[in-house]
């Protein structure tokens, strides 16, 4: 979700515009173009573009997008320093054709060890 709101940020900034993102703890500022909410409490929804949170938020001027993905049985995620102890890694490090033969190596069932980073193409 940090890429998604990086992009939102830097879209405004192109356009000369401001965004708040508001983290859960902190307060609301005015003056700002864009409003985005990171955290889990109940807030009025009309006062942010965006909420992300782990609540269910339903309101009659949003769409409620639901994240959720599985990770392959044959994907093992491992933190990132046991990496260099498999062959068949995935890591955001890895040059682009090198992340493309790992996931067509998912897609065929092979064994795959991975940190969190397999997250982003899930």
């Amino acid at each position: 979700m940090d890429t998604v709101v990086k992009t939102i940020e830097i879209y405004y900034k192109m356009l000369g515009k401001k965004v708040l993102i508001v983290k859960e703890g902190e307060r609301r500022e005015e003056g700002y173009d864009f409003y985005i909410y990171m955290g889990n409490e109940v807030l009025e929804a009309s006062n942010y573009n965006l909420f992300i949170t782990n609540n269910k938020i339903y309101c009659d001027t949003s769409e409620y997008i639901e994240d959720d993905y599985k990770i392959p049985s044959n994907v093992e995620v491992v933190d990132a320093d046991e990496l260099e102890y498999h062959e068949n890694i995935f890591s955001i490090m890895l040059p682009l054709k090198d992340k493309k033969r790992i996931i067509e190596s998912i897609n065929k069932g092979e064994k795959i060890f991975t940190s969190e980073d397999i997250k982003i193409i899930l």
